[in-house]
């Protein structure tokens, strides 16, 4: 069966397959209606500029699309089942500063809409984010450049530039206020593997401790160790 390329598509039509075509659907399908389960990503840094465009430009979509094509649109977008879309940020084929500029948009996301919302772990998207895209990263490592380990240590200066951008503004999403933000930021420390986490975790936990309960301690722990789910 012939694949789909998504990159061939303008930032209009992106959006559009991503949070209207795709929807309820268990194939994934051009514009058209033709059926496709393969997508192609022939122009990896068209899809780096429609993520950062995305990010950026989210509050104006979110103020327009129901709150269930949202949170199914994005999980089309960035779960591993569906699209993936965050593995261009891997790929070395678009300048890493692009691709350190996208990560960094998604900041955007939760300082512009997320902030202002209190969202349960049922509506996923947001809680996920950081796990998709932490996960995405270090999945290609360990098993497409077979790095025998999630070490920080092992990785080449530019995949770090990638793992500090993800950290640096995972920190950042964690100083805005509401806990649907800070939850989102805590989870995806916990998937980063970066040699800050420790501290930052350590410093909210005695912080907060009077706060928490014995469950939400342990689980920040975990977060805090790169151990949590």
């Amino acid at each position: 069966m012939d694949k789909f390329d998504i990159s061939a598509l303008s930032y209009e039509e992106f959006i559009e397959y991503v949070f209207t075509t795709l929807e309820g659907q268990m194939e994934s399908l051009d514009p058209n209606g033709k059926d496709y389960w393969m997508i192609a990503i022939t122009r990896p840094e068209v899809v780096v500029k429609y993520l950062t465009r995305f990010c950026t430009e989210f509050r104006k979509l979110a103020e327009t699309v129901p709150a269930d094509t949202l949170d199914n649109g994005i999980d089309e977008m960035l779960d591993s089942s569906s699209l993936e879309l965050q593995k261009v940020l891997w790929d070395n084929r678009v300048p890493l500063q692009e691709r350190v500029d996208c990560i960094r948009s998604m900041y955007r996301v939760f300082a512009d809409f997320v902030v202002n919302r209190e969202f349960g772990k049922s509506e996923g998207c947001f809680y996920m984010w950081w796990d998709f895209v932490c996960w995405g990263f270090w999945f290609h490592q360990t098993y497409h450049k077979k790095l025998p380990a999630k070490n920080y240590e092992l990785l080449g200066d530019g995949d770090k530039k990638l793992v500090d951008a993800m950290f640096e503004t995972l920190v950042e999403v964690l100083k805005l206020n509401g806990s649907s933000a800070k939850g989102a930021a805590l989870h995806g420390l916990g998937h980063v593997h970066h040699p800050g986490v420790r501290a930052v975790v350590q410093d909210f936990i005695d912080r907060h401790l009077s706060e928490l309960d014995a469950k939400e301690i342990s689980w920040l722990e975990k977060c805090r160790d790169g151990t949590n789910m």
